[in-house]
């Protein structure tokens, strides 16, 4: 009786320790300052205006704000640098419908990189 005490009391701690924000930062890494960057979190969308070169972005979304599932999650990306050039990033995940707690978007010239 105690052990199942003792792992109620466990499970309700690490569940409330649960981060319940994903943080996404976007980094600049190209050659152009970035005029505008599209985040599409399972289709909701988010937006950042301007990252100059060599700079960064944070995004930090409250999981309730996105809808997740029991067995995907994905992230895309749409960047508009200087000049009218533009790139995107795609990550997938079919392991779970969870998210991790951060994501890194790192934007090159001709490509964006998301892990």
């Amino acid at each position: 009786m105690k052990q199942l005490l003792l792992l109620m009391i466990l499970t309700a701690v690490l569940t409330s320790c649960e981060n319940d924000e994903v943080e996404i930062i976007i980094k600049n890494k190209s050659n152009n300052p970035i005029n505008h960057l599209i985040v599409l979190i399972q289709n909701k969308q988010f937006t950042v205006d301007k990252i100059d070169v060599n700079s960064y972005s944070i995004i930090n979304i409250k999981k309730n704000n996105i809808l997740l599932n029991k067995h995907d999650f994905r992230i895309e990306t749409l960047v508009y640098l200087k000049e009218g050039k533009t790139n995107s990033g795609f990550f997938y995940s079919d392991l779970s419908g969870v998210p991790n707690s951060k994501y890194l978007i790192m934007v090159y010239d001709s490509s964006t990189l998301i892990k």
